[in-house]
């Protein structure tokens, strides 16, 4: 059984590794018979153990003394050669640029030293030095963590090296290696805006041993013949940095931005508000707004040069990729590519309340597209909806959303459009009415309802949470199309925020209740309706949705969890309150919906009211009958043209999936468009191809027809739902209006 860390680091002098190489302190390491040492210690973990206790200590001994830790580690170095080395590490470190605090990081450095007694072949003793400085950048809301700098040098005394490694004293700068080990040391969850799965955390002894096991790889300046050696001041260089950057020390490696995230929020709080107020500290704000608002409100912006394009070979093939995971989880695709048009290339018609509005060629073409827009373009039409030559752009681009991208996602994303094929293609130009014709008043639109900061996480929550909203909220837009709009157009916050929406003639139900509505799902039913477009309680997704799981089927499953952790999470109504509103709809509504509640044989329930008159008996008895008849000729079709695929133990699945519509969340719709949009145009492009096709009706059911069968279809899967009214004009508007998808 290995020794715990904090035992270790709790009392170093107890560790004793025998054989092999031992950490050298500044005083003796005491291991008497009766001390019962870790034996079972593996001796790599027990020097890095060793090396992180007694170098961390040295650091807070200074702080405690009011010292520079760094000076006052070197005067108490008594190796001469040990010295020497540590000297020429820290004045080539101090040799490096100013560091900047508007970048609003919180940046520090750290230094740490070991030496190490090795035996030769022949018995003789032999010591070999090695010494560290980190530089470290930290995001205080988040406690994430980038070692910035490595600064690292060994010495040896008559040591043999391994494969023509120097065996005097080497300092690097910089080195590729030495930066791999240090950030190998840096845990904890993915940051907000990473691209990529989760990786398994190493243990917190192993990961200080950064170079002490596995198959050695590739060298480039040698390395020495004693394993681990070089790296072992890496942990407490680390650390020590992180103190000196944030006044909080973390005592155990790898060290996890979480736990660091948790003691700057408990600073700041116990630090107090109102730092801003200190000073002229308000003045300069309240200047800095002024100027911003100012700039917001003036209409007319300046065209930004136009130039030669970028070098897309200068974008590494990571960062072409970043691009392509923010550009599918952005679907970008989906609006800026017309039917039968090329990818990206623009002219898609995006019908809105205030007319049609055309999306434009986003490929690289130098005439056509945005081959010749420079960065700073690009991000401001992302940010600000400004675009290259200046103009408004309309918020049917979710700029809106978009601003809440990392600068790390606009630029990967900017390289990754612009490496990709260039289209010659001039979309249709948007022409819209007066006065939204008159693009420069979008600048007031902007005042009013556009926040252009980038997405901040919420220290309270979990980095999975802050993932989900910041795909969410940014890069997904889900409130583009599931939220409702006011009056301009902008999308509305607070409980109406993801309360439904519309999308290309399509209902785009709630996300604010998933976990608490009328038919919640659990997280499990979302994650797989995300994965796959299908949920065998709630249904296919189509219609714009099906695009949307396209895009969501390049991300990685952490990615998935994240969103379904942040949308089970999203408050919305209770459902007590969601059933009171739908009992006060239902007993205000005509006495005819009452026959929602009927089942599907298509008799109709005798009336217990007592009547008077003859013609107030007639009345229900013909809504009655029309109902009956209505249900029969929706009974006859769904026979004829559905229940071959929808019937639940008619025979084989064909097509793909077979979903029951008696859990289909349509069929419970507050509305029927979407299952009208799903009959008349059918399924054609599935959001995956496993779950098949479902063919239109359209041609071949008229509006009449298509209003009888899905009234059976809401009477017979849906009885506890109020009746939808029979509305032939609804049907003929949809049918003229979406498109097939």
């Amino acid at each position: 059984m290995r020794p715990s860390l904090a035992r270790l680091l709790a009392r170093p002098g107890r560790a004793q590794a025998s054989g092999h190489a031992t950490v050298q302190g500044d005083s003796p390491v005491l291991a008497p018979a009766a001390s019962h040492a870790l034996l079972h210690a593996d001796v790599d973990e027990l020097n890095a153990a060793q090396v992180f206790a007694g170098e961390s200590l040295w650091h807070e001994q200074a702080l405690a003394a009011g010292e520079d830790p760094v000076g006052w580690r070197l005067r108490h170095l008594a190796d001469a050669r040990g010295h020497e080395l540590a000297r020429q590490v820290v004045e080539q470190a101090a040799a490096r640029d100013p560091v900047t605090t508007a970048d609003g990081l919180l940046h520090g450095s750290g230094f740490a030293t070991a030496q190490v007694r090795c035996e030769a072949e022949d018995g003789s003793a032999h010591m070999v030095w090695s010494a560290w400085v980190a530089d470290v950048a930290i995001q205080p809301a988040t406690g994430r963590i980038e070692v910035t700098r490595v600064v690292a040098g060994h010495d040896s005394q008559d040591l043999r090296a391994a494969q023509g490694a120097a065996t005097r004293l080497a300092i690097t700068r910089q080195q590729p290696e030495r930066l791999a080990d240090a950030r190998r040391l840096i845990a904890g969850p993915a940051a907000f805006d990473e691209w990529r799965g989760a990786e398994p955390i190493p243990s917190a002894a192993g990961a200080m041993t950064i170079a002490a096991s596995g198959v050695p790889g590739p060298l480039r300046d040698g390395r020495l013949d004693v394993d681990g050696v070089l790296t072992l001041p890496a942990a407490a260089a680390i650390a020590n940095a992180i103190q000196d950057a944030t006044g909080v020390r973390l005592r155990q490696a790898p060290f996890d931005a979480g736990q660091l995230r948790l003691a700057l929020a408990d600073r700041r709080a116990a630090s107090g508000k109102g730092a801003l107020h200190r000073g002229w500290g308000w003045l300069a704000a309240g200047a800095a707004g002024l100027a911003a608002m100012a700039t917001a409100l003036w209409p007319l912006k300046p065209a930004l040069p136009l130039t030669a394009g970028p070098d897309a070979s200068l974008y590494s093939t990571q960062a072409i990729e970043r691009g392509r995971l923010v550009a599918a989880a952005g679907d970008c695709v989906a609006c800026h590519t017309a039917p039968g048009g090329a990818r990206n290339a623009g002219g898609l018609a995006l019908e809105t309340p205030f007319g049609v509005i055309y999306s434009t060629n986003i490929t690289p073409d130098a005439q056509t597209g945005i081959g010749r827009w420079s960065y700073a373009a690009f991000e401001r039409a992302m940010r600000q909806g400004i675009h290259q030559d200046g103009r408004q752009l309309y918020p049917a681009f979710p700029y809106t959303a978009y601003a809440k991208l990392s600068d790390a996602d606009l630029q990967a994303l900017y390289g990754y459009l612009m490496s990709q094929p260039a289209v010659a293609a001039t979309p249709p130009r948007t022409e819209l009415g007066f006065p939204f014709n008159l693009r420069p008043l979008l600048a007031g639109w902007n005042l009013l309802f556009h926040d252009p900061k980038p997405f901040t996480p919420d220290p309270s929550q979990d980095a999975e949470w802050n993932r989900g909203a910041y795909l969410v909220e940014g890069v997904g837009h889900c409130a583009a199309c599931h939220s409702p709009r006011n009056a301009l157009g902008a999308e509305k916050g607070g409980l109406a925020y993801l309360a439904g929406g519309q999308a290309e003639g399509w209902n785009a139900p709630a996300l604010n209740q998933l976990a608490t509505g009328e038919r919640a799902w659990s997280g499990e039913e979302l994650f797989q309706y995300l994965r796959t477009g299908y949920s065998p309680r709630h249904g296919v997704a189509a219609g714009p949705m099906a695009p949307v799981i396209h895009g969501l089927a390049e991300l990685p499953a952490s990615d998935l969890k994240a969103i379904v952790t942040y949308l089970m999470a999203v408050p919305g109504r209770t459902p007590s309150s969601a059933r009171a509103t739908a009992t006060a709809t239902a007993t205000a509504s005509a006495a005819g919906s009452a026959s929602a509640a009927a089942s599907a044989s298509v008799v109709a329930a005798p009336t217990a009211t007592t009547v008077t008159t003859a013609a107030a008996v007639a009345a229900p008895a013909a809504v009655s009958e029309a109902i009956t008849l209505r249900r029969a000729s929706g009974e006859r079709i769904y026979q004829n043209a559905c229940a071959v695929c929808h019937e639940a133990g008619s025979g084989p699945t064909l097509f793909g999936v077979k979903p029951l519509l008696g859990q289909n969340t349509n069929l419970h719709a507050a509305s029927p468009d979407n299952l009208i949009q799903v009959i008349l145009h059918g399924i054609q492009a599935p959001a995956d191809d496993a779950l098949g096709y479902m063919p239109a009706f359209g041609n071949s059911l008229d509006d009449r027809q298509i209003g009888d069968l899905i009234d059976y279809l809401r009477a017979r899967f849906a009885p506890e739902e109020e009746a939808w009214p029979v509305d032939t004009t609804t049907i003929g508007k949809l049918r003229q209006h979406a498109q097939p998808q």
